[in-house]
């Protein structure tokens, strides 16, 4: 985790339409990171990018209201419930129905961190 802020640094990140890989060698780019930024762009492409703007609002009620730190309230984001929850479905893409992201707007699951960037969560 970096010091500074508790998080872990970014391996890679959509910047619609494109995902940016950052060089990183203790943590290489997996197929598996590389599906969850691809979910990130459709997410970005079906919204018209609107979504991030509430994922945001996710993220400040989650981090000041419900008072989650800032890996949970990240975690607690719909872009990234969904993204987390189906990148190792490499079919994902090609089955999902448009704006399903909404069903991880109503409903939200709980993750858990560890320090090796290992991920559970809470079916």
């Amino acid at each position: 985790m970096d010091g500074r802020n508790n998080t872990k640094p970014a391996m890679a990140f959509a910047l619609f339409p494109c995902i940016i890989i950052l060089r990183n060698q203790k943590h290489p780019m997996t197929d598996q990171w590389l599906n969850h930024e691809k979910i990130h762009v459709m997410q970005n492409f079906e919204s018209l990018g609107l979504i991030h703007i509430i994922s945001r609002l996710e993220y400040l009620y989650a981090r000041y209201i419900l008072k989650y730190d800032r890996i949970k309230a990240y975690m607690y984001q719909c872009v990234e419930q969904e993204a987390y929850l189906n990148q190792h479905d490499f079919e994902y893409l090609k089955n999902k129905r448009p704006l399903e992201i909404m069903k991880y707007i109503r409903t939200k699951r709980n993750f858990h961190t560890d320090d090796s960037y290992g991920i559970t969560i809470d079916r």
